[in-house]
């Protein structure tokens, strides 16, 4: 089983993310639901939707909110940890599904694909990218996956450790050793501290790395992710399906 997560609130709904459950609707198996975990809103019902208000989150994400040391960008992308954290806290499927809200789907996704890269034997799904220095230049290694899309297996063996040092790393608020205090960095992290464990990087092998890596991966075909700031610009000024 396989529950796929996003999160929204009503403006970045109306910008992108109604077009994106729209097409998931219309292009991912029909048996596979979207979970939407939604700030201060309430989307309309479908029999594919489940909706899970920032209310049920974890009561550290308010401390997290009101803290005045952390960023607006921190803050920004804590949204989308603290709903996976909700997610992974007691979960029901074999696969949590992260996709971004601003990840639109343009092609019959087969179920079949999901079920290749979603491989039995590993912790993890992601799109591989490293860094060899940070922000302020100094040199190291940091895997700081492109998580616009991926998954974490609950049923492997080593997921409650996985688990347990991502929560643990916002809880603490324990960043001093990452590039930036943002979710795929704290995702690499914990990934990180997991040895021995198989995972499927969907840009393992490629000839070049790349920072927007989902294009050029096996979802690319079915997935376009409008992540810069302009990119959601144009998105908002071309013509929807209703308008042709």
């Amino acid at each position: 089983m396989i529950q796929v997560i996003t999160s929204f609130n009503q403006s970045y709904y109306d910008l992108i993310g109604q077009d994106s459950v729209e097409s998931f609707i219309k292009y991912w198996p029909q048996h596979i639901k979207l979970t939407c975990y939604v700030e201060e809103f309430t989307l309309p019902d479908h029999e594919r939707l489940e909706q899970i208000g920032f209310d049920s989150l974890d009561p550290d994400y308010k401390r997290f909110q009101a803290q005045t040391d952390l960023n607006q960008s921190q803050k920004k992308f804590a949204k989308k940890a603290y709903s996976f954290m909700h997610a992974i806290a007691s979960p029901q499927a074999d696969w949590i599904f992260w996709m971004d809200a601003d990840v639109v789907s343009v092609k019959e996704l087969p179920l079949e694909l999901l079920e290749r890269i979603l491989k039995p034997g590993c912790l993890s799904m992601y799109m591989g990218v490293t860094y060899t220095a940070d922000k302020a230049g100094n040199a190291g290694h940091w895997l700081v996956p492109e998580t616009g899309i991926f998954a974490v297996n609950t049923r492997h063996w080593q997921f409650k450790t996985f688990r347990s040092e991502y929560v643990r790393r916002y809880h603490q608020r324990d960043y001093s050793d990452l590039r930036r205090f943002y979710d795929n960095d704290v995702f690499g992290a914990a990934l990180g501290v997991v040895k021995q464990c198989r995972v499927n990087d969907l840009c393992h092998g490629f000839a070049k790395p790349y920072k927007t890596p989902l294009p050029h991966t096996v979802m690319g075909e079915y997935l376009i992710h409008y992540k810069a700031k302009h990119s959601k610009a144009e998105y908002s000024q071309e013509p929807t399906e209703q308008d042709q």
